[in-house]
């Protein structure tokens, strides 16, 4: 009964074994599967992230496609739209391409037309550099007969102012100073000096002025016409001036009174004369601005200076009479007395500076 306690007790351990061995055994085996669906369910994650990725991806390029697709539509429709342009492209390049050729036609025929033109212009042109050369001819022989013309032209102007001016000098007025009067008054012992002017020319006098003038001195004066007045008998005897405005005809004379003769020159003896007329002196000046009807723009000019020498009265003293010498200077007419003028005004310039 023990023995049979005792395998039956020894039977039990060793099924304790077995199941503890079983036990140790599914343990591990559990431990193994479960490390095992670890690493699988890991695998799993990561295959499941993995995929996660991939179906990113394939969303974005999904995304893509249809970004792409709806590009590659509007490129199809810019496809379309270029190929109906270029149909239109072709159809204007077709009609461009005729319109070329006629173009090609026209442009031909102008450019035969042109051949021609060319032609015809050389002949032109020939012909023209004949006319030049003949024109230059006729130029030069033109030059040569202006020439000509331009010379016998100056000489006539020459000859009409040579005519003009001999006509001038033989038809135009000539006043001068003819001669010298001394007339007494009625019942007076006074007496007028008289200036008798003639015209020499052979017409009239227009605009005529005469001035005539007396200077009596003590002294000699170098230039009477210019001094307007002297010291005689030892006052200031001022220079007498007599102006008058008359007409005189061609070949005609007339008279102006230049001054009073002192009544004492009348009045004293002879003997008492002739010592005075060593001491005293007497001077006749004036002159006749006048225009002529041939020239009226130019004013015309006589200059007169006289020294009065040897008057004698008769012995009822009713008559004077004296003889006249010219002065230095002052006996001019018209371009003599206005170069003396000229020079006289640039010589009183030059002493002045």
């Amino acid at each position: 009964m023990e023995t049979e306690n005792s395998n039956f007790h020894q039977k039990g351990d060793w099924i304790r074994y077995v199941e503890v061995f079983i036990a140790v055994a599914g343990l591990i085996v559990l431990i193994f599967y479960t490390t095992a669906a670890y690493r699988q369910a890991s695998l799993i994650q990561e295959q499941s992230a993995t995929m996660s990725g991939q179906l990113e991806v394939m969303r974005q390029q999904l995304s893509e496609m249809k970004s792409t697709s709806e590009q590659t539509e509007r490129a199809i429709n810019t496809s379309n739209r270029i190929a109906d342009a270029a149909v239109q492209s072709t159809a204007e390049s077709r009609r461009l391409a005729d319109t070329a050729t006629q173009a090609t036609v026209i442009s031909n025929r102008m450019a035969d037309a042109a051949a021609q033109s060319v032609a015809v212009s050389n002949r032109l042109a020939e012909t023209a550099a004949q006319t030049a050369i003949e024109s230059r001819r006729l130029a030069d022989a033109a030059g040569d007969a202006n020439a000509v013309s331009r010379r016998l032209a100056d000489a006539a102007v020459e000859a009409t102012e040579i005519n003009r001016k001999a006509l001038d000098a033989v038809q135009r007025p000539f006043m001068f100073v003819k001669d010298v009067e001394f007339v007494k008054f009625v019942d007076s012992l006074n007496f007028h000096i008289r200036i008798i002017w003639e015209n020499g020319g052979n017409t009239s006098t227009k605009d005529l002025t005469i001035e005539n003038g007396c200077l009596f001195s003590d002294t000699p004066v170098s230039d009477p016409y210019n001094t307007p007045e002297t010291t005689f008998w030892g006052t200031t005897s001022p220079r007498q001036l007599n102006k008058y405005q008359m007409f005189v005809g061609p070949k005609q004379s007339t008279y102006a009174f230049g001054c009073l003769m002192p009544s004492f020159f009348v009045a004293i003896n002879q003997t008492l004369r002739n010592i005075l007329s060593d001491k005293q002196h007497f001077y006749l000046v004036g002159k006749a601005e006048y225009r002529d009807t041939l020239n009226p723009s130019y004013l015309h000019v006589t200059e007169y200076c006289r020294i009065v020498i040897r008057l004698a009265l008769d012995d009822k003293l009713s008559s004077m009479t004296g003889d006249t010498l010219p002065c230095p200077e002052h006996n001019c007419a018209d371009e003599e007395c206005k170069k003396r003028e000229l020079k006289a005004a640039s010589t009183h310039s030059a002493e002045t500076k």
